[in-house]
């Protein structure tokens, strides 16, 4: 089994961290 739930974990918590230092529709981009 990946570990899908773990990576999607990570990149949420990476996204939510990133909005404090960078524009949201930048995070976005990254996708």
């Amino acid at each position: 089994m990946r570990p899908f739930l773990w990576r999607l974990l990570e990149w949420r918590l990476w996204v939510e961290d990133g909005h404090k230092y960078r524009h949201p529709s930048e995070s976005w981009d990254l996708i």
